[in-house]
């Protein structure tokens, strides 16, 4: 059974490579925190800047060009991906022209 305060940890891949990692959030995170974090935990990992998080599975045929996650700024993980977080994955994106 999962401890009510337990992180989550999710699989991050970078889009059309090998290169992989995991990162763990507290379950009350807003998504808008978790972008902001995912990004300067990859900055630190992979070194690029401007990264578009997606969730894996969100995008049929190529889900690699998915669209951005998209769900509310204020809405949590636990919200979301509370029954699910165990088998949730995702990709970062470099978005062109990013400075």
């Amino acid at each position: 059974m999962i401890q009510p305060n337990s992180d989550y940890t999710f699989y991050f891949k970078l889009v059309y490579t090998e290169k992989f990692c995991y990162y763990s959030f507290d379950p009350d995170t807003t998504i808008k925190q978790f972008k902001t974090l995912v990004r300067c935990q990859s900055y630190n990992n992979f070194n690029i800047t401007g990264l578009e998080v997606i969730e894996a599975g969100s995008g049929g045929r190529d889900a690699e060009m998915a669209p951005e996650l998209d769900y509310p700024d204020t809405a949590t993980l636990r919200e979301i991906y509370e029954h699910n977080w165990k088998t949730t994955a995702f990709y970062l994106r470099c978005v062109p022209n990013a400075v």
